[in-house]
C-alpha cells in the first residue's frame, strides 16, 4: 500500500511539473530550506528546554 502512494506521488510531481524544470527545482529548494529551518528550530528548542532544566534556580 505505501509503494502505490510513493508511486502516485512521484508520477503526480512528475506530471505536474512536465516540462517545467526550473519551477519544480525552485519547488524542491523551498521545500528543503522550510525543512532545514524547522530542524534547527527543534534542535533549539531542545537545547533551551534542556538548558533550563539543567539549572532549576535561574541563575
Amino acid at each position: 500500500m505505501g509503494e502505490a502512494v510513493w508511486l502516485g506521488l512521484y508520477l503526480g510531481l512528475g506530471y505536474a511539473f512536465t516540462g517545467n524544470l526550473e519551477a519544480a527545482s525552485v519547488f524542491a529548494l523551498r521545500i528543503l530550506l522550510l525543512l532545514g529551518v524547522a530542524a534547527v528550530a527543534v534542535g533549539l528548542g531542545l537545547w533551551l528546554r534542556a538548558a533550563i532544566r539543567a539549572d532549576p534556580a535561574g541563575t
